[in-house]
């Protein structure tokens, strides 16, 4: 059955601008750009946080430990926070005109 109630946006990239591949970039320079959005996009912890299916704490341990990066989860989550620098010009107008 269809719900028409529902609309659904992938907000980083799309409605909000992101810094976080460059803040990855810099946690781990020896990478290359391109393998990072690719782990980011395959990331079984950043794919069970961005469904809600657990909690930002969970999420920190198991995406640190998943990237092997030497943080604490509170210092962590705290950079996390960071990575969304606000809509991209026109988005935030736009969603509060929809219906």
């Amino acid at each position: 059955m269809r719900d028409d109630r529902v609309l659904l946006f992938d907000l980083g990239g799309v409605l909000v601008e992101s810094t976080g591949h460059a803040a990855l970039k810099r946690l781990l320079p020896h990478l290359e750009q391109k393998e990072i959005v690719t782990r980011w996009l395959a990331s079984k912890s950043v794919g069970q946080f961005e469904r809600g299916n657990i909690a930002s704490e969970e999420f920190a341990r198991a995406f640190l430990e998943e990237w092997q990066l030497q943080l604490e989860p509170a210092q962590f989550l705290t950079e996390f926070s960071s990575w969304v620098q606000g809509f991209f010009p026109g988005a935030e107008r736009m969603l509060m005109h929809l219906k």
